[in-house]
């Protein structure tokens, strides 16, 4: 199957997924294809089981209309954020119903692909008889080599050329590919929500830093998809040093264990979690509140400049640091205005969930794209 067949039947399910059943020729002005295309890609649908076709409804004439809708007993795919030390996975339907969920934890990295295989296994075992696996994807923080299979590197999990999606492939018997956690949330941001704009900046703010930018509804991968690294650029050559081997990185301000460990050398008690960061800032102490507002600065000025470079007019930030967002606003407000002085207006910002159960979820739905585009004779 050639790339763009395999993109018009991704898009008719997304499609069907998100407005209910349509017929052929419903099908092809809304996804701005031609009514032969339309008709051949529904066939083939059709005839893998994944649609099915509904009793005929009257029309104004001409032959009546056969929506079509999905088969969600058809198959299913699997998606996994991967976590240091805990993984969510998700076996979700042809239309992005969650079918089954849990979560898995493990001591080590290297124990991780044999955990989630037996987490699968148990998801697995309570599905319907007849419903078949299309494969899964694996959420993960860090650069992906352009085939799906390996990460280049991951600041986060402290792997470089690691073959993840091998080890989870021979593990669970199916086959795996990997995407970058932030690009893939923003691509599902893109599929399921139409009034998105065409062009925004998703910033994650977690354990690791990263970004995903989309411009004229097309995802910036850059050079060997490095383009999530907003947490390695330098906000303050004189800061801190960071793992990525610089100094002053974004990462080791706004990175979550950063920051605790920032807030922690402002008190005597000890500080956890974002919750504990939370609680303590609560209580007012000024130092503290200074500090955390040049970290709030430091994100604002990042956002901004990138904002300007390409023009971007939305952003998207989630993660666990915004937990403390109210203490962050000003400061990042601040510097988000006077470095987008160019651009017509301040750009918009909304917090979106970037929980493991939602990046779990886009990586099923990553699965399923990817199912469409690659050949059988693909290896594991």
């Amino acid at each position: 199957m050639n790339q763009l067949d395999a993109e018009n039947q991704s898009a008719i399910l997304h499609l069907l997924s998100r407005v209910g059943p349509l017929s052929r020729s419903e099908i092809a002005p809304m996804l701005g294809i031609s009514a032969p295309t339309a008709t051949t890609q529904v066939r083939r649908l059709l005839d893998a089981g994944f649609l099915t076709e509904m009793h005929p409804t009257p029309s104004n004439g001409g032959r009546p209309k056969k929506p079509l809708k999905i088969d969600d007993a058809a198959a299913y795919t699997i998606g996994i954020d991967i976590g240091v030390d805990e993984s969510t996975l998700v076996l979700s339907s042809l239309s992005g119903k969650i079918l089954k969920e849990s979560r898995c934890h493990y001591s080590s990295l290297d124990e991780m692909p044999s955990t989630i295989a037996v987490a699968v296994s148990s998801l697995e075992s309570d599905l319907p008889p007849g419903i078949n696996c299309l494969g899964g994807a694996a959420s993960v923080s860090g650069t992906i080599t352009p085939n799906a299979k390996d990460v280049s590197l991951s600041v986060v999990h402290h792997r470089a050329n690691w073959p993840l999606a091998r080890l989870l492939s021979l593990a669970t018997g199916h086959s795996f590919v990997l995407v970058n956690d932030v690009q893939n949330f923003a691509l599902w941001n893109l599929s399921f929500e139409p009034t998105r704009p065409q062009s925004f900046l998703l910033v994650s703010l977690d354990i690791g830093v990263g970004a995903a930018i989309v411009h004229d509804n097309r995802l910036l991968h850059g050079e060997k998809s490095t383009s999530t690294e907003f947490g390695h650029v330098s906000v303050d050559p004189s800061g801190p040093p960071c793992s990525c081997g610089n100094s002053g990185c974004l990462q080791v301000f706004a990175g979550v264990e950063s920051f605790i460990q920032l807030l922690s050398h402002t008190t005597s008690h000890p500080l956890d979690s974002m919750q504990d960061a939370r609680d303590f800032l609560d209580s007012e102490p000024r130092v503290a509140l200074e500090k955390v507002e040049k970290v709030g600065s430091l994100i604002g000025r990042s956002v901004g400049a990138t904002c300007t470079l390409l023009g971007l007019s939305e952003v998207l930030i989630g993660g666990k640091l915004t937990q403390v967002w109210p203490y962050l606003e000003s400061g990042f407000t601040s510097q988000l205005t006077s470095n987008t002085s160019t651009l017509q207006q301040v750009p918009t910002v909304r917090h979106v969930d970037l929980c493991s159960l939602n990046l779990a979820r886009a990586a099923s739905d990553y699965a399923l794209v990817r199912h469409f585009s690659e050949t059988k004779s693909d290896s594991i």
